[in-house]
């Protein structure tokens, strides 16, 4: 038997097996929806209260906003990942508008752990409103060159190649994944989702945002790789494993489970529906690992690096500076702009800074000579 769902299509002819939402009860008289409804709003308030506890210690001790504001940021992203869970599976119906939204929190959560690396040897690099690619050459990208490049202008070009391309691949991450967002929504609106298209549709653009999101993380390592020793003392290596982790586990999870929604059609039962399995099941998954990450996120982004300067201002004023910062995402949008300016300018900036000024110049041979080859 086959009927019409309206919520979930607004043409005609859209129709579901009756598997796919039927309410049949357990003997307590809930439904697996209800149940699981029940668990991820319970494990939601645990990521938050953890969450505001964790973000309570830094801003008592923000004493270093260039740093603490991207780690704020990075900490938010656990818990709003929980509230996607409650809301898809409290509708089912509206589930599908939501979940593409919950992969943005990842862009922001990559974007912002690698300008927390640069900001590790460049201060509150984009603070400038000029910045380019080739001013963070001398700092980072020289830094990271191998000691074989004892040629000025060939190191300087290199220096700018490796840092340009690390930065083209974190920060085309926001908008590949912007656009399978917009595409996504498009997909839901024209097409059935229990049809074969749909479900093709889903894979493919998840298969994109891996593929995109891959590229981030691979420049991310990279990167820490080559500043191994500039970053020596900054725990980053825990601070990668638990942002990598959640972003890899997220990606992976939405590539499986769009991969079987064929398979789980045929598997549908009166009590646990072919909306409860691609649905219900992703989202209290998603909910109970963000309880294990923001509990990791204790030990990968503990304040007391920021201890050792005391607070100068009040508690309140700290909380209102530290939550503008944290929403303010100007960073990420230049960090955008520069990934997509020319690369000729800035290997040309490069390039012309190293030769002309012989402070530059004398400034690069101390890096490469005192780190050597990373």
């Amino acid at each position: 038997m086959k009927y019409h769902i309206p919520s979930l299509r607004s043409q005609p002819g859209c129709f579901v097996p009756k598997l796919a939402t039927s309410k049949v009860t357990f003997s307590d008289g809930l439904t697996f929806q209800r149940i699981i409804l029940i668990v991820a709003a319970a494990t939601t308030g645990a990521t938050i209260l953890i969450t505001l506890f964790l973000t309570g210690l830094h801003i008592r001790y923000y004493t270093n906003p260039a740093e603490q504001r991207l780690i704020i940021r990075i900490i938010w992203i656990p818990a709003i990942f929980s509230i996607f869970g409650p809301a898809c599976i409290s509708s089912y119906t509206a589930a599908p508008y939501i979940e593409p939204f919950a992969k943005l929190c990842e862009t922001i959560a990559l974007a912002s752990i690698f300008l927390l690396c640069v900001n590790f040897i460049v201060p509150d690099p984009l603070s400038a409103s000029n910045t380019t690619i080739g001013d963070l050459c001398v700092e980072v990208g020289c830094r990271g060159n191998p000691s074989s490049l004892r040629d000025k202008l060939r190191r300087s070009k290199s220096s700018a190649l490796w840092l340009k391309r690390a930065w083209i691949a974190v920060f085309q991450y926001p908008v590949i994944v912007f656009a399978t967002t917009i595409a996504t929504e498009v997909t839901i609106a024209i097409l059935c989702p229990t049809s074969l298209a749909y479900s093709r549709a889903r894979l493919v653009i998840r298969i994109v945002n891996a593929i995109s999101t891959s590229a981030a993380i691979t420049a991310i390592v990279n990167y820490s790789i080559r500043l191994k020793k500039s970053l020596e003392g900054r725990r980053v290596g825990p601070k990668l494993v638990c942002c990598k982790g959640l972003v890899i586990l997220a990606t992976l999870e939405l590539v499986v489970f769009a991969a079987v929604d064929r398979v789980t059609l045929r598997d549908a039962t009166p009590r646990l529906t072919y909306f409860d399995w691609i649905i219900g099941v992703p989202s209290i998954i998603i909910c109970l690992e963000m309880v294990l990450f923001i509990i990791s996120f204790i030990w990968a982004f503990p304040p007391s690096p920021y201890r050792r300067l005391g607070p100068s201002s009040s508690f309140r004023s700290r909380l209102i500076h530290a939550v503008a910062d944290a929403v303010n995402l100007i960073n990420i949008a230049k960090g955008i702009v520069m990934a997509f300016g020319s690369l000729k300018v800035a290997r040309t900036t490069a390039a012309d800074g190293m030769l002309q000024s012989g402070y530059v110049a004398a400034k690069t041979e101390d890096r490469t000579g005192d780190y050597g080859e990373l």
